[in-house]
């Protein structure tokens, strides 16, 4: 019995250890991993939001209201489900020349937690095989960067920011 209760103490701390450190992400990351003015590529600004598109987008970069979150998570990949979803921030990113493109655009997802995540993230990551030539997702515990350009050769720009912000997930991980 003494060599018994030491050993389950043991084993009960490493539970709570492991289940600690695969703890889902909750809204702060956004904040911490979004893309934010210094990482913009040159000659690239936040877009504008035209007129008939603000009653949904209401800002840009801009996180989500649920309303928003409902209308739009079917349409940023097909099937995408807005009860599984916590929270959107969208950034779209365009040409300094043409204010309101779309050139990038990149969507922080965070699922309600991971086991909701899951099938979500089997939807998104078939989305973006099929348009592997135009879209980067990074994938981790409850959370999805999924990031898309209108055109192939924007593809090294997609890159540099998914570095940047696979980087900051990374680092808020190890926190």
């Amino acid at each position: 019995m003494k060599t018994i209760t030491p050993f389950l103490i043991a084993v009960l701390i490493l539970l709570g250890a492991v289940r600690t450190q695969a703890a889902d992400f909750n809204g702060e990351i956004i904040d911490t991993i979004r893309i934010k003015q210094e990482d913009l590529p040159k000659g690239f600004m936040f877009g504008k939001i035209p007129d008939f598109a603000k009653k949904v987008l209401k800002n840009n970069p801009w996180r989500m209201d649920k309303q928003a979150i409902k209308v739009l998570a079917g349409k940023i990949y097909p099937g995408g489900d807005y009860n599984s979803i916590t929270d959107i921030h969208s950034s779209i990113l365009a040409r300094s020349a043409s204010p309101f493109g779309d050139d990038i655009v990149c969507y922080i997802i965070l699922y309600r937690d991971v086991r909701s995540s899951k099938s979500e993230f089997a939807k998104l990551k078939s989305y973006s095989d099929y348009n592997n030539m135009r879209t980067l997702l990074i994938q981790r515990k409850n959370l999805a960067v999924f990031m898309f350009s209108d055109e192939t050769r924007t593809l090294p720009l997609l890159m540099k920011l998914s570095e940047k912000i696979t980087k900051r997930i990374d680092d808020a991980s190890q926190d």
